[in-house]
C-alpha cells in the first residue's frame, strides 16, 4: 500500500511535548514504519539518496570547475579582465543550473499507483474542516491500496500553516470525486490508471473515513515544539492536571442559528457540573469575549483565564494542551479534542481523555437535521445535553 506522508518541515507532538528531532535507533524504526509520500519529511528521514547531490552532478561541477580555473590561470593580464568575469559568470550560471535540477529531483515525489488528493484544500473549509478532508484523503487512499499527496496550496492553507505541512504533487491528470452523502458512508473510489489523480470534494467529516490511519495522522499531524513552548508560556496554566478549557463559538453562529445550535451558557455550565474531580482553571477561547465576560465568567465556580491570542492557530493548541475540554458544536475544537486520541496508544477508545460535546451540533427543526448523528463522536467522549 502506497502513501503519500504531508511534509512537515517541523513536526513536534504537542502532548506530551517532545522534540521532532530523533535519534538512534527510534528514529530509524519511525523511518521505515512512515509511508512513502509527496511531502519533504521523506527527504528529511532519508529517503535512499535524496537531500546528496548525485554523482553526475559532482563530476559535471568539477569539470567546469577544473575548466575554469584552467582558464583563469590562463587569464593573467588586465587586458582580459571582462573574459576573467565571463568565466566566473558561467560558473555560477552552470552552479544554479545543477542546483536547480538537483532540489527538483529531491522535492518531486515519484509516485506508484493512483493518487488521492485534495486538490482545494483551503478554499472549502477553515482549519477545522481542512484537518478532515486531510485526514480523509489519507484514510482513504490507505483503505484502497493508493498513494496519497498534496498539491502545493497545502502550504500556504491554516493545516498547512499550522503543522508545517508542505505539498510537492506535481500530476495533473485529475478525476474529480466529489463526497455523496454529507453523513458517513462507504466510499467507493473509482479505478484509475497508474499516476493519475483522483481529487476529492467535500467535508468528509466523520472519524472512520480515517480512524484505521490514525498512525499515519500521527506521524505527520505533530504541532511544532516551539508553538506549544510559547502557548504554555503565555498560559502556564494550561500546564495543569486540572485545567479544564472551554470552547465558546459565537460568531457566524448567530447569524445561522437556523441551521446551527448557538451553544448556551447552561450547555458550559451544565458540562462543568459533570466534571468528576479536582478543577483547578477554566481557560475560556471564544470568538466573542465580551459575550462570555457577562454571561458565562461570572457563573463559573473556578477561577476564569481567557485565552490571550488573536491568532486561530494559537488558540487550537491552547485547547488541545489542556487536561479537560468542553467543545463547541465545532470542527474547530473537535479536532482540537481528536488530536488527543490520535496521540494515543489506545486511539479513539482511550477513555481517559475527558472530552465534553454538544448531544445535537445542529438545529433539530432545520436543513441540516438530518446530519445530527451520534457517531460523529468517538464513543469515549461525554454528550452533554443542550
Amino acid at each position: 500500500m502506497e502513501a503519500t506522508p504531508l511534509t512537515t518541515a517541523s513536526a513536534a507532538s504537542a502532548e506530551p511535548v517532545r522534540s521532532s528531532e530523533r535519534v538512534g535507533e527510534d528514529a530509524r524504526d519511525e523511518r521505515r514504519r512512515a509511508p512513502r509520500g509527496s511531502t519533504r519529511r521523506d527527504r528529511r528521514n532519508g529517503d535512499g539518496d535524496r537531500g546528496r547531490v548525485s554523482p553526475l552532478a559532482r563530476a559535471g561541477i568539477s569539470f567546469v570547475v577544473s575548466r575554469v580555473g584552467i582558464l583563469l590561470r590562463r587569464i593573467r593580464s588586465r587586458h582580459h579582465k571582462r573574459y576573467t568575469e565571463l568565466a566566473v559568470a558561467i560558473l555560477l550560471l552552470y552552479a544554479c543550473v545543477v542546483f536547480r535540477r538537483e532540489h527538483h529531483s529531491r522535492t518531486t515525489k515519484v509516485f506508484h499507483g493512483p493518487v488521492v488528493t485534495f486538490s482545494r484544500i483551503g478554499q472549502e473549509g477553515r482549519l477545522g474542516n481542512q484537518l478532515f478532508q486531510i485526514a480523509a484523503t489519507i484514510g482513504l487512499a490507505e483503505a484502497h491500496g493508493y498513494s496519497w499527496g498534496f498539491y502545493n496550496n497545502l502550504d500556504r492553507c491554516a493545516a498547512g500553516r499550522l503543522f508545517k505541512l508542505h505539498g510537492n504533487l506535481n500530476i495533473h491528470r485529475v478525476i474529480d470525486f466529489k463526497e455523496h452523502h454529507q453523513v458517513f458512508y462507504n466510499v467507493t473510489l473509482p479505478k484509475v490508471r497508474k499516476n493519475n489523480v483522483i481529487s476529492l470534494s467535500g467535508y468528509f467529516q466523520d472519524y472512520r473515513y480515517f480512524n484505521a490511519s490514525l498512525n499515519t495522522l500521527d506521524t505527520y499531524l505533530r504541532l511544532p515544539h516551539e508553538l506549544v513552548s510559547l502557548v504554555q508560556s503565555k498560559v502556564p496554566e494550561v500546564r495543569s492536571k486540572f485545567s479544564v478549557a472551554l470552547h465558546v463559538r459565537r460568531g457566524d453562529y448567530t447569524k445561522l442559528n437556523e441551521l446551527y445550535n448557538v451553544l448556551d451558557s447552561n450547555y458550559y455550565l451544565r458540562a462543568l457540573s459533570l466534571i468528576e474531580g479536582r478543577i483547578d482553571h477554566v481557560i475560556i477561547v471564544s470568538d466573542d469575549v465580551s459575550w462570555c465576560e457577562e454571561n458565562l465568567a461570572s457563573k463559573i465556580a473556578h477561577r476564569v483565564v481567557f485565552s490571550p491570542f488573536k491568532d486561530d492557530l494559537f488558540d487550537f493548541v491552547l485547547l488541545h494542551l489542556s487536561e479537560i475540554l468542553v467543545i463547541a458544536n465545532s470542527s474547530f475544537s473537535w479536532w482540537a479534542a481528536f488530536l488527543k486520541h490520535v496521540r494515543s496508544t489506545n486511539k479513539t477508545n482511550d477513555a481517559s481523555i475527558r472530552v465534553f460535546a454538544p448531544a445535537l451540533w445542529y438545529n433539530a427543526s432545520g436543513s441540516l437535521a438530518h446530519m445530527n448523528r451520534d457517531s460523529f463522536l468517538p464513543p469515549t467522549w461525554i454528550r452533554v445535553a443542550i
